[in-house]
């Protein structure tokens, strides 16, 4: 899928999907990839959400599946040990949740491991 963001509501298709946004409403549509247990409680790997920040775009990802939500969330963020990173930075090291997200920004979330 292509994405477009554009100021008007129209845009020219080259092949394939293309997606339009407007970009005066400051959201972006971004990847979500998911990894280890909370793949498999999302029943696919891969999803496509828009929104302003990463908190958003996961809020949307996680809200018609609680048992996703539960193992992703704590009352006060994030359940500790989730690491999330944007563009393959830890958002932790920025702005957290908070962190401002663009078009085709990936989002990889990743469940607390273990091992040795």
């Amino acid at each position: 899928m292509r994405c477009v963001s554009t100021s008007s509501a129209t845009a020219e298709a080259s092949g394939g999907k293309v997606v339009v946004m407007n970009s005066q409403d400051g959201k972006g549509l971004c990847t979500i990839k998911l990894f280890g247990g909370l793949r498999a409680k999302a029943g696919q790997a891969e999803f496509e959400f828009e929104g302003r920040t990463v908190g958003e775009v996961l809020t949307r990802l996680v809200r018609d599946n609680k048992e996703l939500e539960e193992a992703t969330f704590a009352a006060e963020g994030l359940r500790p040990h989730v690491r999330v990173m944007l563009n393959g930075h830890d958002i932790e090291l920025g702005d957290g949740l908070q962190t401002a997200v663009s078009d085709n920004d990936q989002i990889a979330v990743f469940p607390p491991l273990a091992g040795g």
